[in-house]
């Protein structure tokens, strides 16, 4: 998982790429192959990745005043970070 984790980069990254994939057109085509599908599925993937930037900023500021749900939270966090690395290598493979 650390390997994939490493693939997927730094989530800053990830939201400046979902903000730049926004004005990208998804009827992009390339020899007759249509390529908007694995668009659309890349701009979820860096969604989901930077989703990682903004739970994790909210995170360190809730844990404090709730640390009963801690682990809660923690998991959260984990489990978006799990999702979006699949839908990343996903898109990969997919592209």
């Amino acid at each position: 998982m650390t390997g994939m984790k490493a693939a997927t980069g730094d989530p800053i990254i990830h939201l400046g790429l979902f903000v730049g994939a926004l004005f990208i057109p998804t009827n992009q085509s390339c020899q007759g192959t249509n390529y908007g599908n694995v668009i659309r599925l890349l701009i979820i993937s860096h969604a989901l990745n930077a989703l990682r930037f903004i739970m994790s900023t909210f995170n360190v500021q809730i844990m404090p005043f709730l640390p009963k749900r801690q682990f809660m939270l923690y998991f959260l966090e984990r489990s978006c970070d799990t999702i979006g690395i699949v839908i990343h290598v996903f898109a990969i493979i997919f592209a």
